[in-house]
Formats: structure tokens, C-alpha cells, sequence
């Protein structure tokens, strides 16, 4: 297994006007098979998010790149993929469902520091082809790890759990600070460091508040690598024409 440090993780801002150069590029849909080196399991759809299903899509170079990615992993080890696509009516409903969650541990914040709050963690719907949440372009992943039992790999937090903790580096820099780690965040800090490495080697980038979320040809991407964005938003109407 692979013991890179994460390195230290630009902080994404300013993205909804990062310019995109706009590439057409077809989605496909993702497809479990025996033997199929990548598992699927749609969490918004298992959670019965409004809108969701469990038809996960992705941009073809971001397919390739996933297999890629999963083939770099140690033998028995497969990438989990816990959501890709959204269509903005998805969006809308996990932004809603945060922004509550967030109003009812927060009472003391208002109405735009609870928006702000909550695009921490989900990006603002919109249907503005020019500034599209990164999971609407086809071009965003959410993913683990999982051995060949089907076990995930402990990361040190659920998925979306929205915390401190599932800060992509917290553990590098709790060992920084304090030079040591418990044995399950020691083994944290590993897994981790194995997903960033096979994906970002992979040609990806990953959003520092979240371990399991990474980016290719978005505005997200693009920030990061100084580099002009590849894709808009994918709605469900022209979904259609790419598949």
C-alpha cells in the first residue's frame, strides 16, 4: 500500500467563475458486472434522496480515468462509487436537506450564513450552464475503498459526514500537531492516503473538506490546476443525447 503524506490542498475559491472551455464529451453509464474491477452502490438513491436513482453517470475521459484509478489499487482492493451525475432537481434536494440539518444545529445563524454554511459541503443548484455544481457535469465522484470481502476501508468518517473530521488532510495535520495518532486514526490516515494517491496519480483532484470527493475537467479541477474547465452542466433533458 501506498504511504505518500497527502500534500498540503489548495482551498477552492472563486470557482463559479473559473472559465470553462467547453468540450463535448459523452456520459456513460457506469455498469456492474461479475468481475467488473469498480463496485457501484448509488447512496442518494439508497437514502430515497427526492429525484435520485440509481443510475450513475460519468463523462467518458472521468470512466476511463476511474478504471485507471482502480487498477493502481494493492490485488483484492476495488474503487466504491457512491455517486457521480447529479441532475439539478438532486442537487436542490441535498442542499435542502443540509441547509436544515445545519438551521437546526445552528439556530443562531441567519438565513446567508446558513447558505454559506452549507455550500461548504453542497454546492448551490443551478441550472446556469456557465457555473454548474461540480456533481452536475458529469465530472465529480464521490468514492471509497472497499477489500474483496466488500468491506470499506476505515477513512475515519462516514460518507458526507459533515464535520472537521472529514477534512481530507485532518489527520495529516492532527499528526503534525500532536506527532501522534491512535491505531484506527493511524490506519485512517493510510486509507486515505491511498485513495488520494490512486486517484490524483489517476489524473483527478480532490475537495479538501471532503476525503472522498474528487474532480476531473470541472470548474473544481480546473481551479486547482490552473487550467480552463472542459465541462457545463449535464440537465436530464440532454442527457438523453449522450446516451
Amino acid at each position: 500500500m501506498r504511504n505518500n503524506p497527502i500534500p498540503h490542498l489548495k482551498k477552492i475559491t472563486g470557482w463559479k467563475e473559473h472559465p470553462i472551455e467547453h468540450k463535448e464529451e459523452e456520459m456513460l453509464l457506469l455498469k456492474e458486472n461479475e468481475g467488473y474491477p469498480i463496485l457501484l452502490s448509488p447512496q442518494y438513491f439508497l437514502q430515497e434522496i427526492p429525484f435520485a436513482t440509481k443510475d450513475m453517470y460519468v463523462r467518458k475521459t472521468v470512466h476511463d480515468k476511474l478504471f485507471m484509478a482502480s487498477s493502481k489499487l494493492p490485488k483484492g482492493y476495488q474503487l466504491v462509487i457512491w455517486d457521480t451525475w447529479r441532475p439539478v432537481e438532486v442537487q436542490q434536494s441535498l442542499f435542502d436537506h443540509y441547509y436544515r440539518i445545519f438551521q437546526s444545529q445552528f439556530p443562531f445563524m441567519s438565513h446567508k450564513e446558513l447558505i454559506d454554511y452549507t455550500q461548504t459541503y453542497v454546492s448551490l443548484p443551478t441550472d446556469n450552464e456557465d457555473s454548474p455544481p461540480p456533481h452536475s457535469t458529469g465530472g465529480a465522484v464521490d468514492l471509497s475503498i472497499c477489500d474483496s470481502k466488500g468491506n470499506l476501508l476505515p477513512m475515519g468518517t462516514s460518507f458526507d459526514e459533515m464535520s472537521p473530521l472529514s477534512a481530507t488532510r485532518y489527520f495529516e495535520d492532527k499528526l503534525n500537531q500532536e506527532g501522534t495518532l491512535s491505531n484506527s486514526e493511524q490506519e485512517a490516515l493510510l486509507n486515505r492516503r491511498l485513495l488520494f494517491d490512486v486517484m490524483c496519480s489517476s489524473g483527478f483532484t480532490n475537495y479538501h473538506e471532503e476525503w472522498w470527493h474528487f474532480d476531473f475537467g470541472n470548474q473544481f479541477w480546473g481551479t486547482i490546476k490552473g487550467k480552463n474547465a472542459q465541462y457545463r452542466t449535464v440537465l436530464w433533458n440532454n442527457l438523453r443525447t449522450f446516451t
